[in-house]
């Protein structure tokens, strides 16, 4: 085939994938599905509070980058005077930042990678991730850590160390210092940048840049250090991520962890399929090793070690939704292990691409995701429910319920009871309606079966009762009337 055709091809691939990345994220963010219990947590801090206070410690166990709640608070107040479905704007840096991230994370593959189906996949793999999809319509901060970290990653190429003043350097060391009040996992990636510009450039001469360029990151970690050191002593966020750590040097379980963080990146059962990726990681980790001394396999090393220093200090876990940051990083050093200019190297990256896309729809299903939303089942409960009726939810729908009802003041003559606490054979006789969106204590539920066979249970446990009408809004979103 002409150069020229291929180049039209890799073109519309490209374009094409990031429309979808785009479309996606566009798609389940319009949903305007209701916050569920964990982001209203994150609400009801600052919803009341004023800007400098996003400083202070968060109550109901959250932790958040004190800047990205700064912003997400202008963003609340403006809003109010807009709409009365104004919590739904907070949703938007996360859109926002997702949106921004495909971008940045395409150049970013560009500068690591040469061969042009290698950045296909890469790109492939991060614009129709389920879980990046999902968190561009979360408010909660994973979405711009990741957004975060790319950008502090591909900034390193734009720097020229030799041609800047120190007044820019003071500028870029600024928003570097502000840019981990916004994302906490960006000092994993500014230390890396900061190595690699200092062991480019050791120069006597230099030393008064290098200072230029640091203290503003310095003074920022030292004033992160007093205002979020609170959250290293909170037990229960320790133990909801204890997972994320490694507690020995046992050699099954520092590969036992990385294995669940693939499991969750790409929705895969741990299986020989997750083997096969950690250890095309562990050997993409090893080419980069023996090309130390070039800045980008540096680049690309110095976050890793860091994570991995995090890990074993029980600072900052590496485990689900927490790990994300990394994802896009961890992609291109596997990616960057078949960057050879021989050609059965390039039919191996085809095949790699033809794999990705059956594994994105196999297991991620972004087209047709799955996510809890309370609005449909509770509508349509609020048209079906009599006036006596016992309304049963799960206790992170009822979160979501008594917030709405402060906003659009539903029918309030119903009780409503946490069902997981209450068996069915324990109710007392009499008209019941089942609502039921979260399904594993997280709406981030996007296989399709699991959220069918966890509905189909909750059927089952009412087979000794009279069910009168069933509703699914599609979505395996369900509400049931039954009589018992």
């Amino acid at each position: 085939m002409e150069k020229s055709l291929l180049n039209r091809i890799y073109n519309v691939l490209i374009i094409l994938i990031i429309f979808c990345g785009i479309f996606l994220r566009a798609k389940y963010f319009f949903e305007f599905r209701w916050l569920w219990s964990d982001e209203l947590a994150l609400f009801d801090n600052i919803n009341t509070i004023t800007l400098p206070q996003v400083f202070l410690p968060l109550r109901y166990n959250q932790a958040s980058p004190p800047l990205f709640l700064f912003f997400s608070k202008i963003v609340l107040e403006i809003s109010k005077n807009f709409s009365v479905n104004y919590m739904a704007s907070l949703r938007l840096i996360p859109f926002l930042a997702s949106i921004i991230s495909i971008f940045a994370f395409f150049d970013l593959s560009k500068k690591f990678l040469s061969n042009k189906v290698n950045i296909l996949i890469s790109n492939l793999l991060f614009c129709l991730n389920i879980h990046l999809i999902y968190f561009a319509s979360d408010f909660k901060q994973y979405s711009s850590d990741v957004c975060t970290f790319i950008i502090i990653l591909l900034s390193y190429f734009y720097i020229d160390f030799n041609k800047l003043s120190k007044m820019k350097l003071y500028l870029i060391g600024s928003i570097y210092m502000l840019s981990m009040f916004f994302s906490f996992t960006s000092l994993f990636a500014i230390g890396a940048v900061f190595i690699v510009i200092i062991s480019k450039n050791l120069k006597k001469e230099n030393i008064s840049k290098f200072s230029v360029l640091i203290l503003p990151s310095l003074i920022g970690f030292a004033g992160l250090y007093l205002t979020q050191n609170y959250l290293s002593s909170n037990n229960m966020l320790y133990s909801f991520w204890c997972d994320g750590f490694v507690y020995s040097l046992i050699p099954g379980m520092i590969f036992t962890l990385p294995s669940k963080v693939f499991s969750y990146y790409l929705s895969i059962p741990l299986s020989k399929t997750i083997t096969i990726i950690i250890l095309l990681l562990i050997a993409g980790i090893i080419k980069l090793l023996f090309t130390i001394n070039k800045p980008k396999s540096q680049l690309m090393l110095l976050p890793i070690v860091a994570m991995l220093s995090s890990v074993a200090l029980y600072i900052y876990p590496f485990f689900g939704r927490l790990s994300l940051y990394m994802f896009p990083l961890l992609i291109l050093v596997i990616i960057n292990l078949f960057e050879y200019n021989k050609r059965y190297v390039n039919i191996l990256s085809v095949l790699i691409f033809i794999l990705s896309v059956f594994f994105v729809f196999k297991y991620q299903n972004p087209f047709n995701a799955t996510i809890a939303n309370l609005r449909a089942p509770l509508q349509k409960s609020l048209s079906v429910c009599s006036k006596n009726d016992v309304v049963l939810m799960n206790i992170y729908d009822i979160a979501t319920y008594d917030q709405y009802d402060k906003i659009f003041h539903f029918n309030r003559n119903h009780k409503y009871i946490d069902f997981t606490k209450k068996n069915i054979e324990d109710l007392e006789s009499g008209q019941y309606c089942l609502i039921n969106a979260i399904a594993n204590e997280h709406p981030d539920l996007t296989d399709n079966e699991t959220r069918k066979k966890y509905h189909t249970r909750i059927v089952n446990k009412l087979k000794n009762t009279e069910i009168i009408e069933v509703y699914n809004d599609g979505k395996e979103n369900i509400f049931v009337k039954f009589k018992k």
